[in-house]
């Protein structure tokens, strides 16, 4: 694109260079499906000016440092996987099964045809952040693949949260993300002026972890836009954050996750946090357990690890779009029953039911949330204040609902620091053998005289 040829030599230098290392490290197969793609690339796109020697040395690292290590079942178990590995991992050894298949045809076609098979949707909110549950993060940026998909579906529109990103014009800010090559292949045959906003205001994927999202405008800034969570903490990086919800209006998150805490910062105290069983370490730490999500906590105990809640009844109508689930599973032993479900009503506020019943002994139940506003608290009820905006919870419920707020400050020297935050909402003392239900509004203050409790069981939503 330059021609300048200081590029091509320092990319050929590089690219033998790292033809010559021993293995790309195929026990921690991430490494090696990212070391494929890039040199994949490389040597697809600079062929015609590599030499011959550089030509031979990167084709055949590409097959035997990538391409046959994936065939090798030792390293292979992201192929049945349904998290990021099998993403990452498949789309590397297509990169350079693609970039040899003049030369190497029969591997190259077999890891093609394995990856149809392996291989089994985003939003942003108006805010735009993610809805960043279990180890996500809020950040976006701009994602190559969706126009792929857009593409392939011929449907612009999938464009929506990118066309913030390609308006910018100066893609230099987005050099940190290894599939932007990816761009100049896949944007060129669509214009911007194609990419209207989308139809569809909801979508449910269902899952190992099932996530429902919904909002009340793509175009509107001061959008409502809900995010609900059902799954298992046994996932890959998962949270016991099972019933959690997200919530955006007026331009600010007042319902938030910590997301993630930085793998290192943990490792470094000798922490072990990829474990899953019920008492591992994992879930001491603050951010990942169920005290920090805006979802149950009984008895103080933590969320069953061997839990696991789909989506079970939804709605897609403008008047009221929600999703229900049956989280009982993840308080087995605690609580015989416990449902939620979580909507927007006629696009101007949300609503929270949960439906619990208690065993033979008392259960305390703690519903909290967490939120960067200021909070004042009354009977029932709850203010939240940020930059000059309102946001009402009304709780109908028991009269023995105690409103709390609980700090954010870690307990723990491994624990992330969580400032400007705090969590908020109620307890209560329920007696053995009892069903109770709970019933949350979230209220913008514009919404403030629209809202009101619905008081319907989830089987009448």
């Amino acid at each position: 694109m330059t021609e300048d040829e200081r590029f091509l030599k320092k990319a050929e230098e590089e690219l033998v260079a790292v033809s010559w290392f021993s293995d790309w490290n195929p026990s921690h197969f991430l490494d090696v499906a990212e070391m494929t793609m890039g040199v994949a690339i490389g040597y697809d796109w600079l062929y015609a000016d590599l030499s011959e020697h550089s030509r031979e040395v990167i084709k055949s690292a590409i097959l035997m440092k990538g391409i046959n290590p994936s065939k090798n079942s030792s390293y292979t178990w992201w192929l049945t996987s349904s998290n990021n590995w099998n993403q990452v991992c498949n789309a590397g050894m297509v990169y350079g099964a693609l970039a040899i298949q003049e030369d190497y045809p029969d591997p190259a076609e077999e890891i093609i045809d394995r990856a149809f098979e392996s291989i089994p949707k985003p939003m942003l909110t108006p805010t735009g952040r993610s809805f960043n549950w279990s180890d996500c993060g809020t950040g976006t940026n701009l994602n190559t693949a969706m126009l792929w998909i857009a593409q392939r579906s011929n449907d612009p529109s999938v464009l929506w949260s990118e066309k913030r990103f390609l308006e910018l014009g100066d893609y230099s800010k987005f050099k940190g993300i290894r599939s932007l090559p990816a761009l100049m292949i896949w944007a060129k045959d669509i214009p911007l002026s194609k990419i209207e906003e989308p139809k569809e205001k909801f979508w449910m994927g269902q899952g190992k972890n099932p996530v429902c999202l919904m909002r009340s405008s793509w175009t509107d800034p001061d959008a409502i836009y809900l995010g609900f969570k059902a799954g298992s903490p046994s996932v890959n990086h998962g949270h016991m954050d099972i019933g959690s919800f997200m919530m955006e209006a007026d331009g600010i998150r007042w319902v938030s996750d910590f997301g993630s805490q930085n793998y290192e910062s943990l490792e470094s105290k000798g922490m072990s946090i990829f474990g899953r069983s019920q008492d591992a370490e994992r879930w001491t730490i603050f951010r990942l357990n169920n005290y920090a999500h805006s979802t149950l906590t009984i008895n103080d105990e933590l969320q069953k690890v061997e839990g696991y809640a789909k989506i079970d009844k939804y709605s897609e109508n403008d008047d009221f779009m929600f999703a229900t689930s049956d989280i009982s599973s993840l308080y087995n032993g605690q609580l015989i029953k416990a449902f939620r479900g979580c909507g927007i009503k006629d696009g101007k506020y949300i609503v929270v039911r949960d439906e619990v019943e208690t065993p033979d002994n008392p259960a305390k139940v703690r519903w909290n949330l967490v939120t960067p506003a200021k909070v004042e608290l009354g009977k029932k009820a709850a203010i939240l204040t940020k930059d000059g905006e309102t946001l009402f919870l009304k709780i109908l419920g028991p009269d023995n609902i105690m409103m709390k707020t609980w700090s954010t400050a870690p307990a723990n020297d491994y624990d992330a620091e969580t400032p400007e935050t705090i969590m908020v909402g109620f307890e209560c003392e329920l007696p053995a053998d009892t069903k109770e239900t709970f019933e949350v509004l979230l209220v913008p203050g514009k919404s403030k005289e629209d809202a009101d409790f619905l008081n319907l069981t989830l089987n009448e939503w």
